[in-house]
């Protein structure tokens, strides 16, 4: 018996340009996406409100729900932010780099005084 995971693959490179992106790849996103309600209520403040380690006006930033809260090295930290025009890092542009870094930053804090 043969187990699949460790079977040759076979990859494809695509060059995803931004117009590749902005007229395939994200419509897809969009129209295929799985059910993100539970980010939405997240943000919105309808669930995990005990959970969330910081809130700013841009970004929230709360550990996945996987962890236990008691071993900090199986904790991930999930950060989400706030406005529904991210759906991807694609989406990303220079404007998001104080947000980004501001992330950063926050979440290194956080870690540290865990």
């Amino acid at each position: 018996m043969r187990i699949k995971k460790y079977s040759k693959k076979d990859f494809l490179l695509i060059h995803e340009t931004q117009q590749r992106y902005e007229t395939i790849v994200r419509p897809y996103i969009e129209q295929n996406q799985l059910n993100a309600q539970w980010v939405y209520n997240i943000i919105e403040g309808k669930s995990e409100r005990e959970r969330i380690l910081l809130e700013t006006e841009q970004f929230i930033i709360l550990p996945d729900f996987m962890w236990d809260g008691k071993a900090i090295e199986s904790m991930h930290i999930l950060g989400l932010v706030k406005t529904h025009s991210i759906h991807s890092i694609r989406d990303l542009t220079s404007e998001h780099i104080p947000m980004l870094e501001s992330v950063l930053e926050k979440t290194y804090v956080i870690i540290l005084f865990l």
